[in-house]
């Protein structure tokens, strides 16, 4: 494990900005952060941030055991210094520190994303599917985040048709949430990929869906919302697109 793995995945844990990270690999040897220096209000974090920070370094074999069980979940941890994170996720206003990445499909391949309701009407759920195999066919990559309903039917529909479909997590990659979606995961990571931002052992927290809609609107080229209510997540993930100047449908 690198230098700048290790702090990338101290940093993501600690939720600390992406644009300090970067100044810290900009700036010094990321091996830094372990010396106890000034270098944490140097690089302008808030007494929050370090205190935080300083938590998860204080925990004896934390990163060992992080990329020891990201291993053996046969995931690799990217962060936003590496070749292969998605540059399009520089973006957004708070893109990722790092990626927790379980698959063999590059995220930066161009992609759509399909998303909606979780009780979503019939009528829905398969327009949904449709649109997602009408993608696979073209040999296009459908993005979306797991869910129950309109996401689902998204995911399924593109396999179904030999597909490539990424799913965005908002628990960590060794969480299975939805439980029913358990086969549906384990085909998308063979298939496709399957990516969170959140550390291992990171349950469905509430505000975690919202950050993890950011993700699926950074990583697509267009975002189509198939059916949702007024207020659901899929709109804040239609908000998001809009904010890039992703296109909308």
């Amino acid at each position: 494990m690198n230098d700048i793995t290790k702090a990338g995945l101290l940093f993501n844990a600690a939720n600390i900005p992406c644009s300090l990270f970067m100044r810290l690999c900009d700036e010094h040897d990321p091996n830094e952060i372990f010396s106890g220096s000034g270098l944490l209000e140097e690089l302008g974090m808030t007494e929050a941030q370090a205190s935080r920070l300083t938590d998860f370094i204080a925990k004896d074999g934390w990163l060992e055991r992080e990329m020891e069980i990201t291993r053996k979940l046969g995931a690799r941890f990217i962060t936003a210094k590496d070749l292969d994170y998605p540059v399009k996720l520089f973006d957004l206003k708070r893109p990722p520190v790092g990626l927790y990445v379980k698959g063999k499909i590059s995220l930066s391949f161009p992609s759509v994303a399909l998303v909606g309701t979780r009780t979503p009407s019939q009528y829905g759920q398969d327009t949904a599917s449709q649109l997602a195999k009408a993608l696979a066919k073209s040999g296009g990559i459908t993005v979306s985040g797991g869910a129950q309903g309109i996401d689902s039917a998204a995911h399924r529909g593109s396999l179904s048709e030999d597909g490539i479909t990424i799913a965005v997590f908002g628990t960590s990659i060794d969480r299975v949430y939805p439980a029913e979606n358990k086969d549906l995961f384990a085909r998308i990571a063979e298939r496709g990929t399957v990516v969170s931002e959140y550390p291992i052992g990171s349950a469905g927290e509430g505000w975690h869906f919202p950050e993890r809609n950011r993700l699926i609107a950074g990583l697509a080229s267009r975002v189509v919302i198939a059916e949702a209510g007024e207020k659901s997540g899929a709109m804040i993930t239609a908000r998001y697109a809009q904010e890039l100047g992703r296109e909308l449908w």
